[in-house]
């Protein structure tokens, strides 16, 4: 419940309250994410996030290797890259943030767990 506040808050300060509203901006979300308009799915915390073309990029290519290596765990999904980031936030706020562990999971492997449910 208190991520979900977090999660909303920031969503708030950063769409409605932020003194550039309506321009694009970029600051930290934390340590390994800068904000930006690509949407990707961080598989390790389960959210979804809003990042920059350069952290878009690396979860492209984690992507790529994990499906090369036929992992059966995704790092990271990348989801789809928006022109402004408040088309991102917009999309972001309508995506469940509970996601199912299914969802970085193998294609192959995603039907036996479901099977298995």
């Amino acid at each position: 419940m208190r991520s979900l506040f977090k999660r909303l808050s920031f969503i708030f300060l950063t769409t409605f309250l932020h003194p550039l509203y309506g321009q694009e901006f970029n600051h930290k979300i934390d340590h390994e994410y800068i904000h930006g308009s690509n949407l990707v799915f961080d598989c390790k915390r389960r959210v979804w996030l809003c990042v920059d073309d350069t952290n878009y990029e690396i979860c492209q290519k984690n992507w790529k290797k994990d499906l090369s290596k036929r992992n059966l765990y995704y790092t990271c999904l990348p989801e789809h890259s928006y022109q402004k980031t408040q088309d991102c936030i917009k999309e972001q706020t309508r995506l469940p943030s509970n996601a199912s562990e299914s969802l970085c999971m193998d294609v192959a492997e995603r039907s036996h767990f479901i099977e298995f449910q």
